[in-house]
């Protein structure tokens, strides 16, 4: 039997140990991941030490996600599938697979304990200051990059331009990064969630929350397609809506909208 390589990391919250094969895999995973590596225990274990791994272009299509009444979770790819039972303590992985597709199972599982916290996996760029943080949802060309990017040499942090885990404690909302393209852990309280819109100066201005809830729904990732799973994804972006401030930042892709933003963070109503 080959050896096999376990290392804990935690993303958002979730303490994930992550088996698999020894080798160039496991030590890609540790290297880019390194950031996100933690000791103790994981809550739950993602086992792909017996799993297939192909050479070559992987195909880039996600797994499609199925809840069965139990509550098991099954993941379907191209060529691999995962199965999570009901209480989520281990997910085992099989058939053939690049390490995109761990890749990809662990972002779903990520979904599904986040939706179950009461908050969201969202396609958006987040950067803080002071641990105070700032959200913006929006798809591929939306400007997520170019704000980080902005941010960054500002001197602020950013804690993802891709995507961002969200989730509530208690009456507020943190954020936190996650390690796919820039990330780094967290977490931040976040104070300000928002769409993106290119202008030629920089500024804020209010954001229906209706219009922003379809936005956020658009770009969260979805682990549960049945229509409870639907409705709980909702519930969980209009709770959020509530009690952190919205706004549509409109920004110039060659100016940081630091000042802008700060200005928002330092005032009462983002308390």
């Amino acid at each position: 039997m080959a050896a096999t390589a376990s290392q804990i990391y935690c993303v958002g919250g979730l303490r994930l140990a992550l088996n698999l094969p020894d080798g160039p895999l496991a030590a890609g995973f540790a290297s880019s991941w390194k950031e996100f590596a933690a000791e103790g225990e994981a809550s739950m274990e993602v086992d792909a030490s017996r799993a297939e791994f192909c050479v070559g272009e992987p195909l880039w299509v996600f797994p499609l996600p199925e809840r069965l009444r139990d509550g098991t979770l099954r993941l379907r790819g191209p060529e691999y599938s995962a199965e999570a039972g009901p209480d989520r303590r281990r997910i085992v992985i099989s058939g053939f697979a690049h390490r995109l597709a761990i890749e990809n199972v662990f972002k779903l599982l990520l979904a599904d304990w986040l939706l179950e916290q009461g908050g969201l996996l969202l396609h958006s760029a987040a950067v803080s200051l002071a641990s105070r943080a700032c959200l913006f949802v929006g798809p591929s060309g939306a400007g997520k990059t170019t704000l980080a990017k902005l941010c960054a040499s500002a001197g602020w942090q950013v804690l993802a331009d891709e995507l961002v885990a969200v989730r509530p404690t208690g009456r507020t909302y943190q954020c936190s990064g996650t390690p796919w393209n820039v990330g780094a852990p967290g977490p931040a309280r976040l104070k300000l969630i928002g769409e993106l819109a290119f202008a030629g100066e920089n500024r804020l201005e209010p954001v229906h929350a209706a219009d922003l809830v379809r936005l956020m729904l658009a770009n969260a990732l979805m682990p549960d397609p049945s229509a409870s799973g639907r409705a709980k994804m909702f519930r969980n972006a209009s709770r959020l809506l509530e009690r952190v401030p919205s706004a549509r930042l409109h920004f110039s892709s060659t100016l940081s909208p630091t000042s802008a933003l700060k200005a928002r963070l330092d005032s009462p109503a983002a308390v």
